[in-house]
């Protein structure tokens, strides 16, 4: 008669087995065999034996974390999921890899998102198991919105607070029809209520620019007055400027007063003013 042949009993088993809330009843394993019965009790021994040793290695010796250069137990260290590309030693702990892979899921692309230790990209599966739950619900969420973005005609809803999107491919009246926000698709805002898309873009972008543009103009083309320093600028005319807030006289390329220099000669200019003539003398 063949002896009997046991399968290997797996972890789940092994610590449901031992479990001191599993019946009496179920731990004897009853067979009707007392042979077979010892035998077993004896595998499932080696096996507790092989599993406590093989914990006790993971939570005594420890190595470096490459990132944090802190020594820790080899179960700080996370394996890679079947099916990585990365072939390298784990050498990054469970908490920078956490912390990095949070930092690239608001930086990167959802399918940019890169090793730890090297510039392989993960696979969803690679996040699932080394990121924490909350960040892999927001890479889920990028991955979402970003295959939704890609469709020709998708839009989101423009409205702060939803979060709703679909498809528009006529009209240039967004309508959502989860909160029935209105936008522009011309101009990629709000809808404009009684405006024009021309008359929005140029109430919204073109005349500000005309203005910023206007006041650097005047910014560059503006002196002050040398009688009470406000700013002038030149309108026309000679350089005989007279300030229309304080009447002060001067000349406009090189703020001498005027009054002086009709009175007593163009050598009151400024030596660089192209209005300055030598003093003669009577």
């Amino acid at each position: 008669m063949a002896p009997p042949s046991y399968a290997r009993p797996t972890l789940s088993f092994l610590l449901k087995f031992n479990s001191p809330k599993t019946p009496l009843a179920a731990q004897s394993l009853v067979t009707g065999n007392r042979q077979e019965s010892t035998a077993f009790k004896a595998s499932l021994g080696i096996e507790i034996t092989i599993i406590a040793s093989a914990a006790r290695r993971l939570l005594t010796k420890k190595q470096n974390c490459t990132t944090c250069d802190l020594s820790l137990p080899l179960a700080e260290f996370p394996r890679r999921p079947e099916g990585s590309t990365c072939k390298h030693m784990s050498e990054t702990c469970r908490d920078c890899w956490r912390e990095w892979l949070a930092q690239q899921v608001e930086s990167k692309h959802f399918d940019q998102i890169s090793c730890a230790q090297c510039s392989n990209v993960l696979g969803q599966n690679e996040i699932r198991t080394l990121a924490t739950p909350a960040v892999y619900e927001r890479y889920l969420d990028a991955s979402f919105k970003a295959t939704m973005s890609a469709m020709p005609d998708f839009r989101w809803c423009m409205a702060a607070e939803c979060k709703s999107g679909q498809v528009h491919s006529e009209g240039d009246i967004f309508s959502c029809v989860q909160c029935n926000h209105k936008a522009c698709v011309n101009c990629n805002t709000a809808w404009h209520v009684d405006e024009t898309c021309k008359a929005y873009q140029y109430r919204t972008i073109t005349r500000p620019l005309e203005e910023v543009a206007s006041a650097k103009a005047i910014e560059s083309s503006a002196k002050l007055c040398p009688g009470c320093s406000r700013k002038i600028t030149k309108n026309g005319g000679c350089n005989h400027m007279t300030c229309n807030i304080c009447g002060y006289h001067f000349c406009w390329l090189c703020l001498a007063e005027h009054l002086a220099i009709f009175k007593q000669g163009n050598h009151l200019h400024k030596s660089h003013c192209g209005h300055y003539r030598a003093y003669r003398g009577t």
